[in-house]
């Protein structure tokens, strides 16, 4: 069955393209949910007639998509998880999983966009894909620690949080020991101009 899709389908098309697919596929899936239409000669007619929209709208969804891509790949995901004896998780960090990390960073995207090589039961790196949209995809990084892992990370990164505050609070009270200096030296300058006055006039 031919149909025209009027929206971006994945391993499919894109919103515009006259494709065939099988008669079941397109009349319980695809037409029933308006992602597509039938390819009447009216239909057909129309959509020639808005192809000029309809490309210039192909084209921003790929750039809204790419500069999406961008801010994805520019982020890092880390969870952490128990590990079993033999150095495996108990239970594999899922696709939910990894939704509801990318949630937290404020991106919404359905797990069933997210995809992974293989499962994820052991701690380590690995790359995540993210179908944004037919023609684009982002690649991020997911890190997976063991709980203990995670512990000795964390504190790790508070000690050197203490370590930079300490050391941007020394230049305050360098410059809080020179203005206290400089007040010292004020008081004592002074000190003898005062005590100079009576002497003067006594020997008048």
């Amino acid at each position: 069955m031919e149909i025209i899709l009027i929206e971006n389908v994945d391993n499919l098309g894109l919103r515009g393209d006259l494709v065939k697919v099988k008669d079941g596929y397109a009349r319980n899936f695809l037409l029933p949910k308006k992602m597509a239409i039938e390819a009447t000669p009216g239909n057909i007619k129309q959509i020639g007639q808005q192809r000029t929209k309809i490309e210039t709208q192909k084209v921003k969804d790929k750039s809204e998509a790419e500069a999406f891509r961008k801010i994805l790949e520019g982020l890092e995901l880390t969870v952490s998880r128990k590990v079993g004896e033999q150095g495996v998780l108990y239970g594999s960090v899922t696709m939910q999983d990894i939704a509801n990390l990318l949630a937290e960073k404020g991106h919404q995207i359905d797990k069933r966009k997210i995809s992974v090589e293989q499962t994820i039961k052991m701690p380590g790196s690995f790359d995540v894909s993210i179908r944004i949209h037919p023609e684009v995809r982002a690649v991020i990084n997911l890190t997976v620690y063991s709980e203990e892992a995670w512990i000795e990370l964390e504190a790790k990164k508070n000690a050197e949080a203490a370590l930079k505050a300490a050391a941007e609070a020394v230049p305050a009270s360098e410059v809080s020991a020179d203005e206290q200096q400089v007040e010292t030296t004020l008081e004592e300058a002074s000190e003898p101009a005062i005590e100079a006055q009576p002497e003067t006039k006594e020997a008048e």
